[in-house]
């Protein structure tokens, strides 16, 4: 699916739902590693968040590989983004 087609039909769940969540796991050197990314629209903002971390470390956020947060001032900006920096999470919307 292409990047356009992506932003329009998430944009249309998250402006229906207010918010929108996908994770995965993947082995890296036999460790279970788990990322999230979720956006959220919080009044006039919308927030996109995404973490990677080893398993073990879950509630650790200090010790996260990655933890993102972000506020954009529309629902495509977050999307754009996520799709230009976060390949995880644009992987996974783009073989959707």
């Amino acid at each position: 699916m292409k990047d356009a087609e992506i932003i329009s039909k998430i944009s249309q769940l998250i402006q229906a739902k207010k918010s929108f969540w996908i994770n995965g796991d993947y082995l890296r050197e036999g460790e279970k590693v788990h990322w999230e990314c979720f956006v959220k629209v919080l009044g006039s903002t919308v927030a996109v968040g995404f973490d990677e971390y080893l398993e073990k470390y879950e509630d650790a956020v200090d010790l996260y590989d990655a933890y993102v947060r972000k506020q954009f001032t529309n629902i495509e900006e977050a999307l754009t983004f996520i799709l230009n920096f976060l390949p995880l999470a644009a992987e996974r919307l783009r073989s959707s």
